[in-house]
């Protein structure tokens, strides 16, 4: 087609690469940013600060916290699953 669409997003809400075993880039620092960004989200959906410990966002959350979608844990039945970190 001669359609074109452009997404611009802030690079560290999309992109967190991982190319080493160790150091910069590496698994320790991408779970790094996408914690961040699971507290950044949840902040903004449950307008209170995140747990302490290491948690997991459904991905739900994603898509309903980039629309600005005003939303409650009661009414929407959204959940956050802990994990052990």
């Amino acid at each position: 087609t001669d359609q074109v669409c452009l997404l611009k997003s802030p690079r560290d809400e999309c992109f967190a690469p991982l190319k080493n075993a160790e150091g910069d880039d590496s698994v320790t620092t991408v779970q790094e940013a996408l914690q961040a960004l699971d507290r950044k989200i949840y902040k903004k959906v449950f307008s209170h600060s995140p747990p302490s410990s290491a948690f997991e966002l459904g991905q739900e959350l994603h898509f309903l916290s980039e629309n600005g979608a005003e939303l409650s844990q009661e009414s929407h039945k959204l959940k956050y699953v802990y994990k052990e970190g």
